[in-house]
C-alpha cells in the first residue's frame, strides 16, 4: 500500500536527484529514506530509479510516476483546502454590509441568536452585497434594497446623513443641505464607509476629497475647518463634536433604510431571528 508519506518522499528524490538532498529536505536520515522508496518502488510493476554507486536516477516509469504523484498531492491539498473551508463555513457567519453603522445594530443580535459560532464582517458596495448574496458567499448581507417578495429577511432601521461643519462655515446656518450645493468643496472623508462613497462622489463629482483613516479623521476635524460627513448613528454610537454643528443632508438617498438578506446558507437560527424581529426594525428611525 503506498502511502501519502512515501509520495512526498518520492517526489522529493525526483527533484533533488539525490537521497542525500532529498534527506536533508525532508529531515531524515538517508538510510530512512533509501528504504521507505525501496517499499514505494515494490508497489509497482516497472523499476522507477535506476541505481549506481553514486547516483541515482529516475526512470521512464519513474518519470510517469511522478505525474501522477504530483496529481494525488494535488487533489489531497486541494481536498484538504475545500474540507477546511466547509468546516469553516459550518462554524461560521458571514456578513457584507453595505456601511458600517448597520453592522453595529445587526451583529451583536447574531451573536445572541447563534452562540458559539463565529461572525466575520466586511463592508462593501450595494453591488458587493447583491453579487454575495447571489451567489452564496455569505449568510446575511445589508442593503437598502428590500428583500424581493418571498426570500427572508427583515428590516433593521434608518439612517441619516449630517454635513459636520465648524458654526462659522456658511452651511452651519442652514436648516438643510443638499449634496449638490456642497459639489466643490475640499471636504474630509471617512476611508472605510461603503456606499456612502459612492453616493456622494456620484452627487458631488467636482468636489475634493481627503479621504483618512478614522483616527487620523476624527484628529484632524477637531481642529480643521473643513466639513466632513457624519450620520446620526455615527454620533450617537461615537459621540458628537461639540465644537461642531450637524447640519441635515435632505436627499433621499442620504436618509436609507437599511435591510437584512439571509442567503440560502443561513439556518434555522438566523430564519428564527428574521421572524421575531419582522419589520419593525433593529432601532427606531
Amino acid at each position: 500500500m503506498v502511502t501519502v508519506e512515501q509520495l512526498r518522499h518520492f517526489l522529493a528524490v525526483v527533484e533533488h536527484g539525490t537521497l542525500t538532498a532529498a534527506a536533508d529536505e525532508l529531515h531524515l536520515s538517508q538510510p530512512a529514506l533509501s528504504r521507505s522508496m525501496q517499499r514505494f518502488e515494490r508497489a509497482f510493476p516497472a523499476p522507477l530509479f535506476e541505481r549506481s554507486a553514486n547516483q541515482i536516477a529516475v526512470t521512464e516509469a519513474g518519470g510517469l510516476a511522478a505525474v501522477h504523484a504530483r496529481r494525488v498531492l494535488d487533489e489531497l491539498d486541494e481536498m484538504h483546502a475545500a474540507l477546511t473551508e466547509l468546516d469553516r463555513r459550518c462554524r461560521t457567519i458571514d456578513v457584507v454590509s453595505c456601511a458600517p453603522a448597520p453592522l453595529w445594530r445587526v451583529l451583536p443580535r447574531i451573536e445572541a441568536a447563534c452562540p458559539g459560532l463565529s461572525i466575520t464582517s466586511r463592508l462593501g458596495s450595494l453591488d458587493d452585497v447583491a453579487r454575495a448574496l447571489t451567489e452564496g458567499d455569505v449568510h446575511v448581507g445589508i442593503s437598502t434594497v428590500p428583500p424581493a417578495d418571498g426570500l427572508p429577511g427583515f428590516r433593521c432601521g434608518v439612517e441619516h446623513l449630517y454635513l459636520s461643519v465648524p458654526p462659522a462655515h456658511p452651511a452651519a446656518a442652514l436648516p438643510g443641505i443638499r449634496l449638490e450645493q456642497l459639489d466643490g468643496e475640499t471636504m474630509l472623508l471617512h476611508s472605510r464607509i461603503g456606499f456612502w462613497a459612492e453616493l456622494v462622489r456620484s452627487r458631488m463629482p467636482r468636489a475634493h476629497f481627503l479621504v483618512q483613516e478614522p483616527d487620523a479623521l476624527f484628529e484632524i476635524a477637531r481642529t480643521s475647518s473643513l466639513p466632513v460627513f457624519s450620520t446620526d448613528l455615527a454620533l450617537a454610537e461615537l459621540g458628537a463634536d461639540p465644537h461642531r454643528v450637524q447640519v441635515p443632508v435632505l436627499d433621499e438617498q442620504a436618509n436609507p433604510t437599511y435591510w437584512c438578506h439571509l442567503s440560502p446558507r443561513a439556518d434555522e437560527r438566523l430564519l428564527r431571528l428574521a421572524r421575531t424581529i419582522g419589520t419593525r426594525g433593529l432601532w427606531r428611525s
